[in-house]
């Protein structure tokens, strides 16, 4: 399965809502229209054939530290507590 993509890494910034869309192509399902759908597929990145620019940042919420944010840029992240 995907085998160009074995023991790969990636500097790419990917986030939790990428995987309804990346399992949807690779099922080679359709996403409803009706419906808007932040996260991008991540097959071009498994197959290799994505473009180097990817995401500029990642956001992400947690529950610890009163619902902490956390905005992730390349090799560098801000977070904030409540």
């Amino acid at each position: 399965w995907m085998v160009q993509s074995h023991g790969q890494r990636t500097r790419q910034l990917i986030e939790l809502i990428d995987v309804l869309p990346t399992l949807v192509e690779l099922a080679q399902l359709s996403l409803p229209t009706n419906q808007t759908y932040d996260g991008v597929s991540l097959v071009p990145l498994l197959d290799g054939s994505a473009d180097s620019t990817g995401k500029n940042a990642s956001f992400s919420q947690y529950a610890h530290c009163n619902n902490g944010k956390i905005v992730m840029r390349s090799r560098f992240a801000c977070t904030a507590c409540g």
